[in-house]
């Protein structure tokens, strides 16, 4: 076990009600990978999402719940959806998940704790949709958007196909790799709707609805962020 893992000391927990974060990114046309920490109720809403990057009205990446697991997800501004197997989650356990799409072999895998759990071929051979917009919390379609529950800590955006061997180096030392990192938020804020992006690129998130710092311990919650 990670001692990351057992060390979490703080994120954003969101209600699954209205909360979530939202902000800009520069367009992401092939390859890509994103990833951080979260603590999962089954109470989501399915079709909720970690964290996503999407543009236009279809098309997205990212990691969904579904039906008390998670699956990494590729939607085309087509409007065809890919999806990896699903993967079973424990009820607010602190696990490390990537998801990655490889544009040159269109092979798209979700990634739990630095290990591969899910992986599946894209089969059509295109390119990403231009991905834009990036939401935390959120998925669904306006107006039906869908809510995650629970906390989200350390999330990064990388440009490019992350090997094994990085995101293991990310999830058990915390390894500050920058190649090709378009997006971090470290969730460290503990106060205020802003959340700041750390990789030097400054998109910085703007918090919605009924979300709440966390501090020290799971359940140890601030008040509301404004």
């Amino acid at each position: 076990m990670s001692a990351r893992r057992v060390l979490r000391t703080g994120g954003l927990w969101f209600n699954g009600k209205d909360s979530y974060v939202s902000l800009n990114i520069p367009p992401i046309y092939k390859s890509v990978t994103s990833m951080g920490w979260a603590a999962i109720s089954k109470s989501s809403q399915d079709d909720s999402f970690l964290w996503r990057v999407h543009h236009g009205f279809y098309g997205s990446f990212g990691v969904e719940v579904y039906g008390g697991a998670l699956r990494g997800i590729i939607r085309t501004s087509s409007g065809y959806s890919f999806t990896t197997p699903y993967y079973v989650f424990n009820e607010m356990e602190w696990i490390h998940v990537a998801h990655r799409f490889n544009r040159d072999t269109r092979v798209h895998e979700l990634l739990i704790n630095g290990e591969v759990v899910a992986s599946r071929t894209h089969p059509y051979n295109e390119d990403l949709p231009g991905f834009t917009t990036f939401h935390v919390g959120l998925g669904g379609t306006y107006p039906d958007w869908r809510y995650l529950r629970g906390i989200i800590d350390e999330v990064r955006v990388y440009n490019r196909f992350l090997s094994t061997d990085e995101i293991k180096a990310i999830y058990e030392r915390d390894e500050p790799i920058k190649d090709g990192l378009v997006l971090y938020l470290d969730f460290s804020e503990y106060e205020g709707n802003i959340v700041y992006d750390k990789s030097g690129n400054n998109n910085n998130g703007t918090i919605y609805g009924g979300a709440r710092w966390v501090v020290k311990k799971a359940l140890r919650v601030l008040p509301k962020a404004r």
